[in-house]
């Protein structure tokens, strides 16, 4: 690590919502007795999701700010959690004493989104009362789903089994299995 060059970044830890940019503010400190170029990195969450400022051209004692702009995608790749991050830079120019890159350390959190799709296999019950629920979770984060099924002419009883939720991980799908039961039995025939 560099003592030639200084770098801060705030804030140190960032909470942010998916599909919405947020800021992280850096200041670097040239202590080199040189005039440099210093390009950013951030280390820790995909490339993707980061928009890097311009390098910053600092003589010798001088400081300048730069934002850098996180902008996480809202899919399930976008796993809800908390992001160790490094924000890193060094000298181009001189490629003698001072090549060691300046870090500093922040995290990111990425708020959990919910979004999902519920598919019925088959979709037309005949000789079979037993069907399928497909839970397709669209979030960023395991989510556990529980059934309350209802029927509007109240001519059946639905039996999801023992266990009557289901946790899918983000960016999954599980499968529900259901039996459809009718409460009066049809009469057939004269």
């Amino acid at each position: 690590i560099s003592k030639q060059i200084n770098i801060i970044v705030t804030p140190q830890f960032l909470e942010i919502t998916t599909d919405t940019a947020a800021t992280l503010k850096v200041e670097v400190i040239n202590n080199s007795q040189q005039v440099d170029h210093f390009p950013l990195e951030v280390i820790g969450i995909p490339p993707e999701w980061i928009q890097l400022p311009e390098k910053l051209k600092l003589f010798p004692g001088k400081q300048q700010s730069r934002e850098i702009r996180i902008l996480a995608p809202s899919r399930s790749t976008s796993v809800a959690a908390i992001y160790p991050i490094e924000v890193r830079t060094k000298g181009e120019d001189h490629a003698t004493e001072y090549r060691e890159f300046a870090k500093a350390d922040g995290q990111i959190k990425v708020k959990p989104f919910y979004r999902f799709d519920v598919e019925l296999h088959p979709k037309v019950l005949r000789v079979t009362n037993r069907a399928r629920l497909e839970i397709i979770n669209r979030g960023n984060e395991a989510t556990s789903y529980q059934f309350t099924p209802s029927d509007a002419e109240e001519a059946l009883r639905f039996d999801f089994g023992p266990e009557s939720d289901l946790v899918v991980p983000g960016g999954n799908s599980g499968l529900k299995s259901i039996r459809l039961i009718p409460k009066k039995r049809p009469i057939i025939g004269m």
